[in-house]
Parts: structure tokens; sequence; C-alpha cells
């Protein structure tokens, strides 16, 4: 299914980075109790459905804001929390995408309630993605909308 996955997984191992599996995005600091990490990357956040059919849009806002009270528990001073979204589904005012602050994923709401701040908003160079062998799995990348990471920081805590 994968198969370039061995070559990544030496040239990620070559560069020290820890890959870790089945770990709860909403519980980080269980995981992680002394970690103070530099930067926090969740690439394409989905809720799983609860039953057949489409996820509904409450599952993706509270799996983002309990992400994000999490994050800000093992984030160190300074550090920094991406979130790759479909351009709209967060709903921030730089979007510019047709589905409206509703029907999106009340992203800054989310940082908010953290002590975060949406620190910016950019489209993210999928073509580069593709390059490097990643391949979509999901339903919307046929759409033609873009990617964009959510560029996250604590103010709190700043030193």
């Amino acid at each position: 299914k994968y198969p370039h996955c061995a070559e990544i997984l030496s040239d990620l191992n070559s560069l020290n980075v820890a890959l870790m599996h089945g770990v709860d995005a909403r519980k980080l600091e269980e995981k992680f109790p002394q970690g103070k990490f530099e930067r926090i990357v969740f690439m394409f956040p989905q809720s799983p459905p609860k039953r057949k059919g489409r996820n509904k849009i409450q599952l993706h806002r509270a799996l983002i804001a309990e992400f994000l009270q999490s994050a800000v528990h093992v984030l160190a001073p300074n550090g920094r929390i991406y979130i790759t979204l479909l351009q709209g589904q967060g709903g921030t005012t730089v979007e510019n995408a047709p589905r409206g602050y509703l029907n999106s994923w009340w992203v800054n709401q989310a940082a908010a309630n953290a002590g975060c701040l949406i620190a910016s908003v950019h489209k993210l160079d999928s073509d580069s993605l593709h390059e490097k062998g990643y391949i979509s799995r999901g339903y919307m990348d046929s759409s033609g909308q873009f990617l964009h990471p959510l560029n996250i920081s604590n103010p709190k805590k700043r030193r």
C-alpha cells in the first residue's frame, strides 16, 4: 500500500524523528507528561464518524478544541502548533471559501479558548507534498481547494 514507507521511515530516523502511533491527540499531556515540544503538527485532522455516513461538523469542532486544550500543556515556551485544513474548514477571515463561518470548524474560537492566537494562515505547498510521495486519501482532494496550515502560538507561554 505504501511502497516508499521503509525509505521514509529510515530518513526520519536519521533525523532523530520519533514516530508514534495510537496517540490520542486530545490527551497529549497524558502521553507526554514531561514533553515540551517546539512544534506540534496535526495534519488534516478528522474525527471518525459515530455511525456510517458523513461526519457531523460538531465532532470536528470538538476534536480541534480538545486537541488545542491538550497541546498547550505540552508546548514549549514560544512553541508553535500547526494544523493543516482544507480551505474554508478553519473559518478564519483570511480564508477565501464559500463555506461561511457557521459551516466551519471554528478554529479561531478553539484557539482562543485554549489561550492561543492564530499567528498566520497560508497556502500549503501541496505540490511539494505530492513530490515527496504524499497521497491524499480524502474525498476533498479532487475538489481543487487549497490546503491551509494554521500557525498557532500561545502568548501565555512566551518568555
